[in-house]
């Protein structure tokens, strides 16, 4: 679980470093919901199923959004 300052950190590139005690408390909330919602195909035995992790590299997201007027992509972005 990884904790971003959206106020310093709005694109939530920097994790913030420390804070167990607030993880632990969140992922026992989260855990807890999903047990009440018979989610068993979010365990792994008893411990919430875990995608492995893997930094990114930032790149630009092109999207549709045809509710805006938007549709195909735009012009190649210039290296």
């Amino acid at each position: 679980m990884q904790l971003f300052d959206l106020n310093t950190d709005p694109h939530e590139l920097v994790p913030l470093d420390g804070h167990q005690e607030l993880k632990d408390l969140l992922m026992g909330k989260i855990v807890e919901y999903l047990k009440g919602e018979e989610l068993e195909e979010a365990f792994s035995g008893d411990k919430l199923w875990q995608c492995p992790w893997s930094e990114w590299p930032q790149a630009r997201i092109l999207q549709f959004d045809a509710s805006r007027g938007i549709y195909g992509f735009g012009a190649p972005a210039k290296s």
